[in-house]
């Protein structure tokens, strides 16, 4: 019987594309919570103070993605998202599900799942 020694494992870098980074700015860009998002779900848009909020969360998110692009792994990013949900985490039921929403299209442009820190978040 032999013994191997553990190495640790590294986490493979996550790289991102051109195209993924055009995209993260086009989402970071569109209109995430406008009146007609809000009617599509059948709810009363928040106050502008909270919606300034919620843009400024996902912004934010994006932005230290974009910032931290020779440094990522899925586990960074994850992170990121993570850190950037507890900071919202005083928002409505409703609104916590719309951010919710908005961090799961953010996942899947980066190709990460992220359902477990989106659930915890929402609720």
């Amino acid at each position: 019987m032999s013994l191997k020694a553990c190495s640790p494992s590294l986490e493979k870098p996550y790289v991102l594309s051109k195209e993924t980074e055009e995209q993260l700015l086009t989402f970071k860009n569109k209109d995430k919570f406008s009146k007609q998002s809000w009617d599509q779900r059948g709810l009363m848009p928040s106050p502008p103070n909270v919606i300034f909020q919620m843009n400024n969360s996902i912004h934010n998110t994006v932005d230290q993605i974009l910032s931290s692009k020779q440094t990522l792994t899925e586990n960074n990013i994850k992170k990121i998202i993570r850190l950037e949900m507890e900071k919202v985490k005083m928002l409505d039921t409703e609104e916590r599900e719309f951010m919710g929403d908005v961090f799961f299209e953010l996942s899947t442009i980066l190709n990460i799942n992220c359902q477990e820190e989106i659930n915890d978040f929402m609720y």
